[in-house]
């Protein structure tokens, strides 16, 4: 599988999947999931999985341990992704990447709301690496 490069730089309040409250404090980002929307000869959605490992140099995964739940995210990661979605990736003319979920432990899935305006919502795909 081809490697792709995700510049990313996310500041933002993420939320309970489940709306539930949760009992423990965060510990740390297992994960997080980019969602990729875009149009080739179809509309397609993906969802892209980075892992903490995933991020190369310098970077920040961080979230406050209690509620309201801020996460910031900075860096660059180098994930291999299927052949189909950089095939895509090269036909789309307006690339969009936005933060879909974030894992967490203990394990819970937190997620962007639609009516809640991020801080700062940068993420770049790039078949080669950024200097």
């Amino acid at each position: 599988m081809p490697n792709m490069y995700f510049k990313i730089d996310i500041e933002t309040e993420v939320f309970i999947e489940s709306g539930k409250k949760m009992k423990q404090s965060i510990e740390e980002i297992s994960n997080i999931v980019i969602q990729y929307k875009g149009f080739s000869d179809v509309e397609f959605d993906y969802g892209i999985y980075i892992d903490k490992s995933d991020f190369i140099g310098d970077h920040e995964l961080s979230i406050t341990p209690k509620s309201p739940y801020n996460v910031k995210i900075k860096g660059l990661a180098k994930v291999k992704e299927k052949a189909e979605l950089i095939q895509d990736f090269k036909m789309d003319k307006k690339q969009k990447f936005v933060l879909n979920q974030v894992h967490v432990m203990p394990v819970e899935f937190l997620i962007i709301k639609d009516n809640k305006k991020p801080k700062k919502m940068v993420c770049i795909g790039s078949l080669t690496k950024p200097k």
